[in-house]
């Protein structure tokens, strides 16, 4: 009704409409809508008996109801407030209605007492609305409001019921600190132009703040949630702080933005329940967000494309931490975009996490540094196709199940252009690391795989760190593994490399120089049955190792190392061995056969007679005579004799060396020979 067909109530008037209720009369609805109140209207601490109505009426003065009691249904309906309203500690006994109210004064609703609903939709509150301390025994509606001031529901406030704030407005601060909402919480749609504070708020039902929008700081910290939490395509522009959050159902997030580039999203020690979804929501998903929100609102078709938003990829601008956070189900982030740090440390996910490619081929990208360390997760984690621009650190991770990094379904490459360091981890399952490309440094030092790690195509343009790597099964190469840098393989055991005769690519780039790497390979070999591969590794550890040995002060070391090396090609070349005595006798044969007077008659050097010639026969045997550590019968009564000279040299000079080179190179021989045979 038009204020001027509105009938004006005189002081006088209302003084006796005030002295009637108060005496218990039953006020006709007539005598109070579609009225005026001129003046203050004070029913401070009386208990009306009757149904109440001033719909459509407007009050001049101040609105007293303080420790007032209405024992039936009050009607605010389409009322305005000039002035203050006071309903301090009212007691509500059944319903009340404030649908399309204007505060224009304060409204002060604290220790409120309501045990029928609380109905107020489309109220504009001008100034600050304050509900702290109030209890709701049943549901409270504040559907498409307005706060212009600030409004507080903070305190003991406590609703039984459902809490639906859908479509308000909350252009102050909103301040639900420590208040019980034992129903659903329904804010979708919901804009907080200032800073929003449901810090220590308990809902024991679902959460609702699906299309919200949090111009200023949204703090979430410490609240108890038993059911879920949606913030479906909801925008967080300041700040989003969920710190030590306890949410028992799922954690829901698809199309979320979180705009702030300078303020920061927050989930330090969160505990999630359920399942954590922060990815992008599939058809079937945004068929049943929209049939979940039509049961509550009518859906506008501008508020049908903000849920259809769930369909992007969510973006972090600001730094996101979930530092200690834990997830009772999956974490799903596939393709999200993280523009600065992501802290996931000591994060605890019970089942898969995912940070893979999204179906659509949005990837999931770390454009600032990002830190896993000490995470553990339950199943495996993927990561296939995702981008890591700046320093990874993944040390002291825990995965129970495959860790994937491989090439996603569209054919992107997993990349670090950065830095990443996986220290200490253990992989339950599986490490797959196709066609992955590292750019800086990486480190895999004391990780621990239980089953295979996959290198197949791996391109490693810098240093690579492996030592102390455990794998319990194969260590997967291919022709495509480039290893452009060194490589540190100390201490690292595998049980089997794929394709075998890939081994070289490891040991190319191995520096520092160590034995055991080669001792692995080798064993490694011979469990294959591949003798002759695990000698050629043997051979070529040898070869290096004979490069670190220092040839001053002591120089025997490197002397034996030498002569171990050209004599028997450390043991595994028994044919070299075979040469060089051969190469003696046959030096020895020619010698005593040609060489005049070379042999001579006699015991020995002081007894000697005229010289004898021998055949080649003989002088064979007389060189295999002196070669031999040990006495044979062949060439008796023969010696060397003094006083045949070759190069200014006896000819027992000669024979003196044929025999120190027989003693050193036939128990050489029996050493090394028997053990190549086994081999073979």
């Amino acid at each position: 009704m038009n204020e001027e067909n509105r009938k004006v109530i005189t002081q006088e008037n209302l003084k006796d409409i005030i002295q009637r209720i108060k005496d218990g009369e039953d006020v006709d609805d007539n005598e109070l809508t579609d009225k005026v109140f001129e003046s203050d209207f004070v029913l401070n601490g009386v208990e009306v008996q009757h149904p109440i109505s001033f719909e459509n009426s407007h009050f001049m003065g101040l609105v007293d109801l303080s420790h007032a009691t209405f024992k039936k249904v009050v009607n605010f309906k389409n009322v305005t407030f000039e002035a203050d309203a006071l309903f301090v500690s009212l007691m509500l006994e059944r319903d009340i209605y404030l649908d399309r109210a204007t505060f224009k004064g304060r409204a002060d609703f604290s220790n409120l007492t309501a045990q029928g609903a609380f109905h107020s939709r489309s109220v504009t509150f001008k100034q600050n609305a304050t509900f702290s301390g109030s209890h709701f025994h049943k549901s409270v509606n504040f559907e498409s409001c307005h706060f212009e001031g600030e409004i507080d529901f903070h305190g003991a406030t406590e609703i039984s019921g459902d809490a639906i704030f859908n479509r308000a407005k909350f252009d102050q601060r909103a301040d639900f600190y420590g208040a019980t909402i034992r129903g659903m919480a329904l804010f979708s749609f919901t804009k907080f132009k200032d800073l929003a504070k449901f810090t220590a708020i308990a809902i024991n039902n679902d959460t609702e703040f699906i299309g919200a929008v949090f111009e200023g700081i949204a703090h979430f910290d410490d609240i108890r949630l038993g059911g879920d939490a949606i913030f479906w395509s909801a925008d967080f522009n300041q700040g989003a702080y969920f710190g030590s959050a306890r949410v028992t159902g799922n954690g829901l997030f698809p199309g979320a933005r979180f705009n702030m580039c300078d303020g920061k999203t927050n989930f330090n020690s969160a505990q999630i329940g359920g399942r954590w979804f922060c990815g992008t929501a599939s058809d079937s998903d945004i068929t049943s967000m929209l049939t979940r929100i039509s049961r509550t609102i009518d859906l506008t078709n501008e508020e049908s494309e903000i849920i259809q938003r769930g369909r992007k990829p969510v973006i972090f601008k600001g730094k996101v931490t979930f530092a200690v956070a834990q997830f009772g189900g999956q974490a799903v982030f596939v393709g999200a975009t993280f523009e600065q740090e992501a802290n996931f440390n000591s994060v605890r996910i019970d089942e898969h996490a995912y940070f893979r490619t999204e179906d659509k081929g949005n990837r999931t990208t770390f454009k600032g540094t990002v830190n896993f360390v000490a995470a553990y997760v339950g199943g495996g984690i993927d990561f296939k196709g995702t981008v890591f621009k700046e320093k990874a650190n993944f040390s002291s991770m825990h995965v129970s199940g495959n860790a994937l990094f491989q090439t996603d379904h569209k054919g992107n490459v997993t990349s670090f252009h950065d830095e990443v360091d996986f220290m200490a981890a253990h992989i339950g399952g599986r490490g797959d690391f196709r066609d992955v490309r590292f750019k800086q440094q990486t480190s895999f030092k004391g990780v621990n795989f239980d089953l295979d790690i996959c290198l197949e195509d791996a391109y490693f343009e810098k240093d690579l760190d492996f030592s102390s790597v455990s794998c319990s099964g194969m260590l997967v190469l291919s022709d495509g593994t480039a290893f452009n840098g060194r490589v540190d393989l100390r201490n690292s055991t595998y049980d089997s490399i794929e394709p075998i005769d890939l081994w070289e690519k490891l040991l190319d780039h191995l520096e520092p120089y160590d034995r055991q790497p080669f001792t692995q390979l080798e064993q490694t070999l011979r469990r294959t049955g591949e003798d002759r591969l695990a000698d050629r590794v043997y051979y070529i550890g040898q070869r290096r190792h004979s490069k670190t040995i220092r040839l001053w002060p002591t120089f025997l070391p490197k002397l034996f190392n030498f002569l171990y090396f050209i004599l028997t090609g450390y043991g595994v070349r028994p044919l070299l061995l075979l040469g060089w005595i051969t190469g003696f006798l046959l030096g020895g044969t020619i010698f005593f056969h040609y060489v005049d007077e070379a042999i001579v008659t006699g015991v020995d050097s002081s007894q000697i007679s005229e010289p004898v010639s021998v055949s080649c026969p003989q002088a064979f045997g007389f060189a295999v005579k002196h070669f031999l550590p040990i006495e044979i019968p062949f060439g008796e009564g023969w010696v060397p004799s003094p006083e045949s000279v070759v190069l200014g040299l006896p000819s027992t000079f000669f024979a003196t060396i044929l025999t120190i080179c027989g003693w050193i190179l036939v128990p050489l021989a029996i050493a090394v020979i028997p053990g190549a045979l086994k081999r073979e």
